[in-house]
């Protein structure tokens, strides 16, 4: 897929809803530039660089004129041309120029929003970061310096900013942004409509650091947070630091049914993180000794067969099964890279005692005797282990 394909923005897009004059001067004067933008539009399929002298035309025509919805819709495609052919430094000086029609009473808030805000959803995916901090910055100065003001367009930019500063562990500018947004939303009209996006973007960062008691104050605060609907991929942020805030204090059950909210919330908002949160939801599960295997869900049965799940399925089944030395086979080959993530490394010593208790719970649970050396043996040859079992056997007799 060609750069160009990879940014162009659906026609639907393209098509807005414009109010009209009835005067016939103006109309007749949109019609022009209608004619024009239309003309240019035609030659993109042939030539970029051809199409882009074309809406270059309309725009400069207007800077001397009359400012109209068309000149923005050049403007628009002019963005999307750059882009395709690599001229970043171009693209950002016609976005500067975009952001001026925002103001022109022939562009509505409604028109404008949206070209900024398919803009800036179509680029945050793009991985060119330096492009994106200049694009983000341009967008923010714009609102804060001149006399037009768009809060709802200023919050969501300075949270991409916010999350590409994090991407990239700019923590100190981060940490910045995070304090103007808090700032802003205390005192602003926003209330807590971006609250929850925003305690998202420190969950991510106190995730990094470690910081337990950080990640748990805010995962209380984000969850009482009322009266707020949240894009799939926040809630899904959250509920996984509530899942990991509960294993990390053994209450296994609570942290299987976070981590079932965020699995479904990733899933729902398209995001590949859904695979690693099923992972995490598998071992919750098996560390609560859940009789449910979360497989058997509607939401994670498609996933069963997925590469980055199967290791955990048969982990599941081994448990399930109490195959003991299945299990800790799989462990011991990293199968699949399950010890990789060192999130599900660090309770395998747990899960691990979990499954071998589970087995003796299931094997000797009809005896009234049993010999330390047998014990020993049905635990695949830990003493320690045994050892532990084989006394709380025995002095529950």
């Amino acid at each position: 897929m060609s750069d160009e394909d990879s940014y162009e923005m659906n026609e639907d897009e393209e098509e807005y809803d414009f109010e009209y004059s009835d005067d016939s001067g103006s109309n007749s004067s949109n019609s022009s530039v209608e004619n024009s933008y239309y003309n240019a539009k035609g030659l993109k399929d042939d030539s970029l660089p051809s199409a882009c002298t074309a809406f270059l035309k309309v725009v400069i025509d207007e800077e001397s004129g009359e400012k109209t919805v068309w000149g923005f819709k050049c403007l628009k495609q002019l963005i999307k041309c750059h882009y395709a052919q690599g001229e970043y430094s171009k693209m950002v000086e016609i976005y500067k120029k975009l952001l001026g029609y925002i103001s022109c009473s022939a562009v509505t808030q409604n028109i404008s929003e949206k070209g900024i805000n398919s803009i800036l959803d179509r680029l945050s995916s793009s991985g060119n970061q330096t492009l994106l901090h200049d694009i983000y910055n341009e967008t923010l100065k714009f609102f804060e310096d001149g006399e037009t003001k768009n809060e709802r367009l200023w919050f969501k930019c300075s949270l991409k900013l916010g999350q590409l500063l994090l991407d990239v562990d700019d923590h100190v500018r981060f940490q910045k942004v995070i304090s103007t947004l808090l700032e802003k939303s205390a005192d602003g009209n926003q209330g807590t409509s971006h609250m929850m996006e925003i305690y998202a973007l420190q969950i991510q960062m106190y995730g990094k650091m470690r910081d337990t008691k950080k990640l748990k104050d805010l995962y209380s605060k984000a969850t009482s947070v009322q009266n707020n609907v949240p894009h799939p991929r926040t809630l899904a942020i959250i509920h996984e630091c509530g899942g990991k805030t509960y294993m990390q204090s053994n209450e296994w059950e609570k942290a299987k049914d976070a981590f079932f909210i965020s699995f479904k919330s990733f899933d729902e908002a398209g995001d590949h993180s859904r695979l690693r949160v099923l992972r995490y939801l598998l071992m919750a599960s098996m560390l609560h000794a859940s009789d449910i295997n979360p497989l058997d869900s509607p939401e994670a049965r498609p996933y069963k067969d997925a590469a980055e799940v199967q290791v955990m399925t048969r982990l599941v089944s081994a448990f399930h099964t109490n195959r003991i030395q299945e299990f800790e086979n799989i462990l011991k080959r990293n199968e699949g890279g399950v010890m990789d993530d060192k999130f599900i490394k660090g309770y395998m010593d747990e899960l691990l005692g979990s499954v071998r208790k589970q087995v003796v719970c299931s094997v000797i649970g009809g005896f009234e005797r049993v010999s330390f050396d047998w014990l020993r043996e049905e635990l695949n040859g830990i003493e320690e282990e045994a050892s532990d079992i084989y006394n709380r056997f025995k002095f529950s007799l």
